[in-house]
């Protein structure tokens, strides 16, 4: 959420800081535009060409119409590159590109007739409406997958639809509710050598799912049809293991300013806080213990070690194992 808060000011920053006609306002974007394009497409000979066109342009180019005009349209180009994630080709993906592509335009119009600060003013208020507009709007016409196993309905939840209710599973229907990540996380089949994590959302949706034909493989089939369906993203990486070990039982007892919770649901907690996979060294998962709330505001995973080895007679040891981890987004 603070990176997408502060989006306004790093892309303008990048696309639209040369309507200032300055040498390093043209620093700027000749270096974040080389960024942009070289992970975009990976190619040196693209990224040779975008530098070639940049340099002559930007530090060149003395006439002042042909190179506001180049500059506007090329900005805008790489500006709707940027956010247009989906490779695949049709008619909504054309629609957005056209959309980021007039927006770019319009910004850099704005920043001409009124000054590079109007260009962040504007970026964020453009981004507010959509926001208000995604948040309260609740899909008249969700998504609907259908065969001969089950009949499964996705749509957004609206901000102002969106109290809590139950997950659930079972023989004939399934219930969630969540991020989308959050909710492919339920169908994902994990194992000792791969895990899924979820990236954060603001936005909800809900997905039911009336299963007609109960079979182990509906599970994948659910996961796969709706990772298709919903252009949802993954990336692959490998992760360290970290060990959770109990050196005493002093966790079990009561003590004054300490919080109850059980051993797995502070793992979890340690896994979603610092974004590390921790794991526990015994099959003790639901054994209450009691710990410290000033454990609550350490910033650091190396802080949580020092804090619970002093007091708690607990460490977390790297356990010289790794992992495979889906990202999903």
């Amino acid at each position: 959420m603070g990176v997408k808060t502060l989006s306004p000011i790093i892309e303008e920053s990048i696309f639209r800081i040369w309507v200032q006609n300055k040498l390093i306002s043209s620093i700027i974007t000749f270096l974040g535009i080389n960024i942009i394009i070289f992970y975009s497409f990976s190619h040196i000979i693209v990224n040779i060409i975008n530098s070639i066109i940049l340099t002559y342009v930007l530090f060149f180019l003395n006439k002042n119409k042909l190179k506001i005009i180049f500059l506007s349209i090329y900005t805008s180009i790489t500006f709707a590159m940027l956010h247009y994630a989906n490779q695949s080709i049709n008619l909504y993906d054309i629609g957005t590109l056209i959309q980021l592509l007039g927006l770019g335009l319009l910004l850099s119009f704005i920043g001409l007739k009124k000054g590079f600060i109007y260009c962040i003013v504007s970026h964020g208020f453009y981004n507010l409406i959509v926001f208000l507009i995604i948040s309260l709007y609740s899909n008249i016409n969700p998504i609907i997958l259908e065969n001969d196993s089950y009949t499964a309905k996705i749509k957004r939840i609206s901000i102002i639809q969106n109290k809590p209710t139950s997950n659930f599973f079972r023989k004939d229907s399934i219930q969630l509710n969540g991020s989308l990540s959050e909710i492919l996380k339920y169908f994902a089949q994990e194992n000792k050598d791969t895990i899924f994590k979820c990236e954060k959302s603001i936005y909800k949706y809900s997905l039911q799912v009336k299963i007609k034909t109960n079979s182990d493989t509906i599970k994948k089939e659910l996961f796969n049809n709706l990772m298709n369906a919903l252009r949802i993203n993954k990336t692959i990486s490998e992760e360290r293991i970290y060990v959770l070990k109990i050196y005493s039982d002093d966790i079990y007892l009561q003590k004054t300013n300490t919080y109850k919770t059980t051993l797995n649901d502070f793992c979890i907690y340690l896994n979603n806080k610092f974004n590390k996979i921790i794991r526990l060294d015994s099959r003790q998962e639901n054994k209450i213990i009691f710990i410290s709330i000033d454990i609550l505001s350490l910033k650091s995973i190396d802080d949580v070690n020092k804090f619970i080895e002093l007091n708690h007679n607990m460490t977390i040891i790297d356990s010289g194992e790794k992992i495979y981890v889906t990202q999903l987004q």
